[in-house]
């Protein structure tokens, strides 16, 4: 159904207004587009835009048997919802259990979250990590995989949320999606696995700077002269 206006007088203010309705089109047996009238509503000054469209679009819902996901705020737009489906009921434009108001609705101000954690800045050290590849680094130095996935999320942690390994170790578990991201298992995470990743990633500190290390082309180092 939708609203269709046409310019009458209104007595009220003497003067042109448009007269609203709400009109179904269907077509007929010879396959032609019918409009049909459910209801006429009359001048509707008291109502926006948004209003009204609200209004058609709740309506809709009910007619259709759809359910709406979240409660209209709007009081003034429910008490019209309302309103006019039970004239359309009581004119028998419409059945009675095609406008029957459903009642599963998401309150938004009841909505608790559970378990949920952050991920952005962690993906974008995650993929850094990747582009230097880091993974091969250690893997060519002979750590296992659960080692790597450690140093990664040791590396990744420190990086977004830098404190100390208790502090960190509670960050992960409570806040940060990380170990979803290295593979590494959340349930593992503790304050002296942290201090032993550290200490393992320092060890080979000589090596990650070499790997880190870019010489420049000796082209770039010779300045010319005229």
């Amino acid at each position: 159904m939708y609203l269709k206006a046409s310019f009458r007088h209104n007595p009220a203010i003497k003067d042109i207004a448009p007269y609203y309705r709400l009109v179904e089109s269907y077509r007929n047996e010879l396959d032609r587009v019918c409009h049909k009238t459910l209801l006429n509503i009359g001048f509707w000054a008291d109502a926006t835009r948004a209003q009204k469209d609200k209004v058609v679009d709740h309506l809709n819902e009910r007619y259709k048997n759809e359910l709406a996901l979240f409660e209209e705020t709007d009081e003034q737009v429910v008490e019209w919802v309302n309103r006019f489906g039970k004239e359309m009921i009581a004119n028998k434009t419409i059945e009675r259990k095609t406008m029957e108001e459903k009642h599963r609705l998401v309150k938004v101000n009841t909505i608790k979250h559970k378990e949920a954690k952050e991920i952005g800045t962690e993906w974008i050290c995650a993929n850094t990590w990747h582009q230097l590849k880091l993974t091969d680094l250690f893997e060519n130095l002979g750590w296992s995989e659960e080692k790597v996935q450690l140093a990664m999320t040791q590396v990744i942690s420190r990086a977004v949320y830098p404190g100390s390994e208790l502090a960190t170790s509670k960050w992960i578990k409570e806040n940060s999606a990380v170990c979803d991201i290295t593979g590494y298992d959340v349930n593992k995470i503790t304050k002296d696995k942290l201090y032993q990743s550290a200490l393992d990633l320092y060890q080979h500190k000589a090596t990650i700077e070499k790997h880190f290390y870019l010489p420049l082309p000796m082209s770039s180092l010779i300045c010319k002269i005229e």
